[in-house]
């Protein structure tokens, strides 16, 4: 008995130019989203984040109405672009005030040599100060274990980004209120919690 014939290939249905054009049209509809996308992200960066993750007064003396000590602070730096644009800071400025609600004096100041940072990693920067002053009335604040303080800095920012997009900015931070407490059973002052900083800016 013979083998039944074999199946008779069907054609295969081959586009025709309308649909091609619809397929062409569709790639060009998604790649210029894609470009949108990028630039809009590009062109319309995020201020970056500040705050304190933790900060320490260490060798603490008290002498009548004069304070010594060494100021331990860790400060962070977020990039919250995803990438989009590379954050680049100049040098930062930054001061401790006692916070007095009504005149913050000066304790102490310093400077962070400028850095660059593109994805949305968090950069920690460590702060030292030395402090030596006369203030009777820190120095009352501090025997009732707890006094506020606050931080400052100012800097500029430069991000730049796709299709050779820059954009400045001068900020100022306030770091405020930060609190430091007496570490039960010990010398030390420390933070008593990290707190997020205030931005505000100006457009270059």
């Amino acid at each position: 008995m013979a083998p039944p014939p074999a199946p008779v290939p069907k054609d295969r249905c081959l586009p025709t130019p309308m649909g091609c054009l619809c397929i062409l049209f569709i790639i060009v509809v998604a790649f210029g989203m894609l470009l949108f996308a990028v630039y809009d992200n590009s062109s319309h960066p995020k201020l970056p984040y500040f705050g304190v993750e933790s900060a320490s007064l260490n060798s603490l003396t008290m002498n009548g109405s004069r304070l010594s000590g060494e100021w331990n602070i860790n400060l962070t730096f977020t990039n919250p672009n995803n990438g989009w644009n590379e954050a680049s800071y100049n040098t930062i400025c930054v001061s401790i005030l006692y916070n007095n609600e009504h005149n913050p004096s000066l304790l102490a100041s310093t400077q962070l040599a400028p850095f660059s940072k593109k994805d949305d990693a968090t950069v920690l920067k460590q702060v030292q100060f030395k402090m030596d002053l006369h203030d009777a009335e820190i120095e009352r604040s501090f025997s009732c274990g707890a006094v506020n303080f606050e931080i400052e800095m100012s800097t500029s920012v430069r991000f730049t980004g796709a299709f050779d997009f820059r954009k400045d900015y001068s900020l100022k931070v306030l770091c405020n209120p930060l609190t430091i407490k007496l570490s039960p059973g010990s010398s030390k002052w420390a933070l008593a919690q990290g707190l997020t900083c205030q931005t505000t800016t100006t457009s270059g």
